[in-house]
């Protein structure tokens, strides 16, 4: 969320808060999000709709499957 900051007088005047991004962030306790180091961008651990319906694939003993 952001917020329109304005100086009035010797005061600040705040304006009407709004979302900056959608995103839907996965439910964590921890590390659900993080600016980056430039300050420019967020980082959010977020789970992408049409991730929610493919299958997940486990590999197993794959430093054998180097070999070949």
């Amino acid at each position: 969320m952001a917020v329109d900051v304005h100086q009035n007088g010797t005061g600040l005047q705040l304006g009407t808060p709004y979302a900056l991004f959608k995103a839907t962030a996965m439910n964590v306790t921890v590390g659900t999000y993080t600016a980056s180091a430039d300050s420019k961008k967020f980082v959010v651990n977020t789970v992408l709709p049409q991730s929610l319906n493919e299958p997940l694939a486990l590999i197993t003993d794959w430093p054998a499957d180097l070999k070949q």
